[in-house]
């Protein structure tokens, strides 16, 4: 059976320079006990900045449109936007 990743997932993979599966085994090594660590850091730094490039795409907390957000992790991923 396949597994299938997430747009989010895919991101911060391709972020690293990882495929997913690369990654799942570097954050297993790095994260022990908590493999999504990394990602969830990687994850609320994106959103971070998303919020701070695009505050009309929230209402509140909520991300109005997920396709742009994924839009955004993909420019990210690319290489075109870079986190600080």
């Amino acid at each position: 059976m396949k597994k299938e990743w997430s747009d989010e997932f895919l991101a911060y993979a391709r972020t690293n320079g990882k495929t997913p599966e690369e990654q799942i085994k570097l954050d297993e090594q790095n994260w022990p006990g908590g493999i999504m660590a990394g990602f969830i850091l990687w994850m609320g730094e994106a959103l971070r900045i998303y919020k701070h490039k695009y505050p009309r795409m929230f209402i509140g907390d909520q991300i109005k449109d997920q396709e742009h957000k994924n839009a955004f992790l993909q420019q990210l991923a690319n290489g075109n936007i870079v986190l600080h």
